[in-house]
């Protein structure tokens, strides 16, 4: 299979994802921060300025809150949207809420390339890509902006790297630089990236022959440049929100931080383990994707180590979005250990239906999170009285998932419209013995809203209901040509590299078939 024929396979996964994901997508912006990213873009093109008045600054002028990176990149959508519906407000929003879907589709189609350089076959590296768009919390993010910004940034960072490894240049390099600056300014828990990245360039550089210096500073200018427009255009935000301290976000105490880096892995209401099984699955490949590839296995275990320690230090570990939001950027480099696990005699019952199983888990709580908006659990605690961050994380009463699946069963007609969480005595209010869900239980994705949802007197804009069927037919189409290729074929496993192929590999897709005509390379 050649370079070419093979950068065109990821090239019609990355548009049949996109399409699907489009296709599912809100069409909308719920969430505040993006909405402030939003209007600096519109500033921007009407007034040549991303200061705009905001709901934190009394008024005054002022970048967004999370920096004007995240706004420079709306800029060019709401461009686009003014050359089709010239200062229209919803088409404004509608394609700029796409960002996220563009992200998590060259997410998928990069994390398909990976897999292929690490020596997995096309089957089993399809099977990896389409465990993670459709069984991980990738999916449901695909309606919330920066976290699908900054995860495509890195894995597109740590792709590049290796890719320049093999075959030096500028252009690998200063990509990785770009990508990298990308993913750091985007928000602050992308800094935890940093040591991942640097670490593996570092050991890419060392095992160059020519190790030329000039590398060096093309890989850290664009960094440099995005962590100084970070500080500058996100410090006035960081002194009106948090007073110019980190205090107020950080843990109480070490017990605190110890759970809050167990509750990301293991916690009821936003452990991993329950918003991306496959991912904890793929640990059990580590070694063997040390042994195959040790750069790209240290820096995947550098990543979760500084991404889960770094982020246990607060005492918001996560909030009211769908699953554990800051471990995103962890669920692709994870997935890297599926393409590299040897399936030898042990695991070949056991494996296929352990990764079978937890694919269908992740992919059930994937719908359920794209179905339904996430806020609508927030609303309802809020009218129980128990809208605290650690009945969020913690309490099973409150799990997001089995709120979302009551709201799928009344939606299908299998359930009542009464949630009814059990008393509590120590509610602060009064605990409500029952409350409807009727206004929580609209299917979200395939709506375009003007002005607010319906029963808030809002109605659907004209059209974009056909164009979003049109692109979940396209994507499903594409994306099921990609499947239909791939279990046709009988590719061989491209070889590994840098470090050689260890041996043979069983895909899911084909759980009797034998993947063992792998090439080996030095």
């Amino acid at each position: 299979m050649s370079a070419m024929s093979e950068r065109s396979y990821a090239l019609v996964l990355f548009f049949g994802m996109l399409f699907f994901y489009v296709g599912t997508a809100p069409g909308r912006i719920p969430e505040t921060y993006a909405t402030e990213n939003l209007d600096s873009a519109r500033g921007f093109v009407e007034h040549g300025s991303l200061r705009v008045p905001q709901s934190w600054s009394g008024g005054r002028p002022s970048y967004a809150r999370h920096g004007a990176l995240e706004a420079c990149l709306d800029v060019p959508f709401v461009l686009a949207a003014n050359l089709v519906r010239p200062g229209d407000p919803q088409a404004q929003e509608w394609l700029v809420s796409l960002i996220p879907s563009l992200f998590t589709a060259l997410l998928i189609a990069i994390l398909y390339r990976w897999c292929r350089d690490l020596g997995a076959s096309r089957r089993r590296s399809l099977a990896v890509s389409l465990t993670a768009a459709g069984a991980t919390i990738l999916w449901p993010y695909t309606a919330i902006g920066l976290e699908p910004v900054m995860s495509g940034s890195v894995l597109a960072a740590g792709y590049s790297i290796c890719a320049f490894r093999r075959r030096g240049g500028i252009a690998w390099t200063l990509t990785a630089g770009l990508a990298s600056a990308l993913a750091v300014g985007t928000k602050e828990t992308g800094l935890l990236a940093l040591p991942a990245l640097g670490l593996l360039f570092a050991e890419t550089w060392s095992a160059r022959a020519d190790r030329r210096w000039w590398v060096w500073p093309l890989f850290t200018a664009p960094i440099a440049a995005s962590l100084w427009l970070f500080y500058v255009t996100r410090h006035e935000a960081y002194v009106a929100i948090l007073g110019g301290s980190l205090s107020k976000t950080m843990a109480a105490s070490g017990w605190q931080m110890l759970f809050g880096v167990w509750g990301q892995l293991a916690s009821p209401n936003k452990g991993l383990v329950f918003y991306a099984p496959a991912a904890i699955l793929a640990l059990a490949g580590w070694p063997d994707l040390h042994r195959r590839a040790g750069p790209v296995a240290r820096f995947v275990l550098v990543l979760a180590l500084c991404t889960i320690l770094g982020v246990g230090t607060l005492f918001f570990w996560a909030d009211e979005t769908w699953g554990p939001r800051y471990d995103h950027v962890l669920v692709a480099p994870l997935l890297l250990g599926l393409a590299a696990v040897e399936i030898g005699p042990a695991r070949r019952r056991i494996w296929p239906s352990a990764w079978a199983l937890t694919a269908a888990a992740g992919a059930y709580v994937a719908l359920v999170g794209v179905l339904f908006w996430y806020g609508h659990l927030g609303g309802a605690m809020q009218r129980a009285h128990a809208n605290e961050l650690s009945r969020i994380v913690y309490d099973p009463a409150w799990n997001p998932i089995e709120f979302h699946s009551h709201l799928l069963e009344y939606r299908l007609g299998l359930a009542g419209p009464a949630f009814r969480p059990p008393g509590r005595w120590w509610f602060a209010g009064p605990a409500l013995d029952s409350f409807s869900i009727v206004d929580a239980a609209r299917f979200e994705p395939l709506i375009l809203y003007e002005g607010g949802p319906p029963w808030r007197g809002g109605r659907v804009v004209p059209g974009a209901r056909r164009l979003h069927l049109l692109a979940l037919l396209a994507g499903i189409a594409l994306t099921g040509g990609v499947v239909a290729s791939a279990v046709r074929a009988r590719s061989r496993p491209r070889p590994a590299s840098p470090e050689p192929n260890p041996g043979p590999a069983r895909l899911l897709a084909s759980a009797g078939a034998d993947d063992s005509r792998g090439s080996r390379r030095e």
